[in-house]
C-alpha cells in the first residue's frame, strides 16, 4: 500500500478532426492530485518486475476550450486511475535504493467542474498515457512523469478534438514495505 502526491504543469492543443488545424492552445496550467495505490512485485523475478494500481483524487485548473463561442471548463475535479507496470533496472543490494520505469494507461472520470456555461459541450471518460522514471529510498519515492490524455472534452460536432499534455513530479511512501 502507497499513498502519493503528484504536481503536473500542462497544457492542452485543440484541434479539428478533419484537417488537424490548431484551433486553441494553452499552457502553464497546474493539475495537481492525492491517492493511494498498491504496489505488487512478484517474488519470482527479484524485485525488478512489478505493477502498480493508483486511484487519486485529481483537480485540474482548466480543461480545454472547444470552440470560440464557449468558455474553458474551469476548476475541474476527477476520480484517477493509472495502470503502471514497472521495471526496475538498477538497486543496490540491501534493495533500499533503485532506479525505475513505469508506462501504462489512464483513466479519469469528470466529478465537477464550476464553468458557467456548458452548452453543447459534454464529457466523456479521459483516456490516456503515462511515462514515468523514479529513484525509490527505503519506502519513499520520487518520480518524474510524462502524461498525455485526450482531455475527456467533446463538442457537440464531434469533429472538435482536446489533447492535454502534463510534465510534473510525484512524491510518494510505501506504507507496508
Amino acid at each position: 500500500m502507497l499513498v502519493k502526491a503528484e504536481y503536473n504543469t500542462y497544457g492542452y492543443k485543440t484541434y479539428r478532426v478533419a484537417d488537424n488545424e490548431k484551433m486553441f492552445q494553452k499552457s502553464a496550467l497546474s493539475n495537481m492530485s492525492l491517492g493511494a495505490g498498491v504496489l505488487w512485485e512478484p517474488k519470482g523475478f527479484n524485485r525488478k518486475l512489478g505493477v502498480e494500481i493508483d486511484a487519486a483524487f485529481a483537480s485540474y485548473e482548466e480543461l480545454a476550450q472547444m470552440n470560440a463561442g464557449f468558455l474553458p471548463a474551469k476548476n475541474v475535479t476527477a476520480l484517477s486511475f493509472a495502470l503502471l507496470p514497472q521495471y526496475v533496472f538498477y538497486q543496490n543490494e540491501s534493495e533500499t535504493v533503485a532506479l525505475f520505469m513505469q508506462a501504462g494507461p489512464t483513466f479519469e472520470k469528470v466529478i465537477s467542474d464550476s464553468t458557467p456555461m456548458k452548452t453543447y459541450v459534454y464529457y466523456d471518460d479521459i483516456f490516456g498515457y503515462k511515462v514515468s522514471l523514479g529513484t525509490r529510498f527505503g519506502r519513499l519515492f520520487t518520480t518524474v512523469n510524462f502524461s498525455q490524455n485526450d482531455s475527456g472534452r467533446t463538442s457537440w460536432s464531434n469533429f472538435v478534438k482536446a489533447r492535454i499534455t502534463k510534465v510534473g513530479l510525484s512524491l510518494g511512501y510505501n506504507l507496508s514495505k
